[in-house]
């Protein structure tokens, strides 16, 4: 493996890891559910400028509500 592909892949490694070790942590402190919540938050609210860099949300169409409404499974 080069040397781009070695850091590339410890970068990724921690970059994957991380999340687990705070939640480990962050448990301990909050509930789960609220935790859960928070991430969730965080994501969109990071995700959120790549989609409208992308062209929004018209990719989903009529979609949108199905998305929307269905259960979790």
């Amino acid at each position: 493996m080069t040397r781009r592909g070695l850091l590339l892949f410890a970068a990724m490694s921690v970059i994957w890891g991380i999340p687990y070790l705070l939640i480990r942590v962050a448990v301990g402190e909050i509930s789960p559910g609220t935790l859960v919540f928070v991430r969730t938050g965080v994501a969109a609210l990071v995700l959120m400028p790549v989609v409208f860099a992308r062209g929004g949300l018209r990719g989903i169409g009529n979609r949108l509500q199905d998305l929307c409404l269905r259960p979790a499974a």
